[in-house]
């Protein structure tokens, strides 16, 4: 369970799970007594936290059930007044060992704050789901639609936008592009990429990488080859 906290004394902003957001927690000093979730309705609500309202107002918060009673999910930004209450259920779940898929959620916290009578509302959100490579790399793709064209210059390459290339990076005899991102420090020769991710410091070379995640220092060697091939031959790599 990962979240940040600010304002402790008096009210919380907090945000947890895989995602990116826009404008995710209310900026106010001082905020409404309902304690505030941020949902989005979705077609597969599987696999996330669940929100089940009555009205304008929550009544019940679920993580990650089998069967999701309904399709409004917990985007994982909060804004909440009382964050002493939220403390003390948080610290009895653990007293009680309430656990969901063996993990102390933050969702059943917030439950136990429903069920000791507070209010909460839920407040609609844009945001994309980074759960996933393959969500991480839609998300990756709609970020990059929306940078500003970049003017990047590398020796005997190719750069078809939208990119990202991340400072000190060192890219040679490559084609990038379009929807990929590179990080910073990354070494790329003689290679094709298109539709990916790869992240700082990873070094790749004499590849062709599509709808790929390369992790920070990784290394991917490859070979192109030359072929004489034949009529009516069938050859699998």
């Amino acid at each position: 369970m990962n979240w940040s906290i600010s304002s402790f004394a008096v009210s919380l902003r907090a945000a947890s799970g895989v995602g990116i957001w826009s404008d995710p927690i209310p900026r106010r000093r001082h905020v409404e007594k309902p304690a505030v979730n941020r949902g989005k309705t979705v077609e597969n609500p599987r696999g996330v936290g669940i929100v089940e309202t009555e009205g304008e107002y929550i009544t019940r918060l679920i993580e990650k059930p089998e069967n999701p009673p309904a399709n409004l999910v917990i985007e994982g930004a909060y804004c909440i007044q009382n964050s002493g209450l939220l403390f003390r259920c948080l610290n009895e779940i653990i007293e009680r060992d309430i656990r969901t898929q063996n993990e102390y959620q933050l969702t059943d916290g917030l439950q136990l704050m429903l069920e000791y009578g507070e209010r909460m509302k839920v407040a609609p959100i844009n945001s994309l789901h980074c759960g996933t490579p393959d969500q991480l790399l839609d998300a990756n793709r709609s970020i990059l639609e929306k940078r500003a064209p970049q003017n990047y210059r590398f020796p005997n390459s190719v750069i078809i936008p939208p990119v990202f290339i991340g400072e000190g990076a060192v890219i040679e005899g490559t084609i990038i592009g379009p929807y990929a991102s590179i990080g910073g420090g990354a070494r790329v020769a003689n290679a094709i990429i298109e539709d990916s991710i790869i992240h700082p410091n990873a070094e790749l070379q004499d590849v062709l990488i599509h709808r790929s995640v390369i992790g920070p220092d990784a290394r991917v060697y490859g070979s192109f080859r030359q072929f004489n091939i034949g009529s009516s031959t069938q050859i699998d790599l």
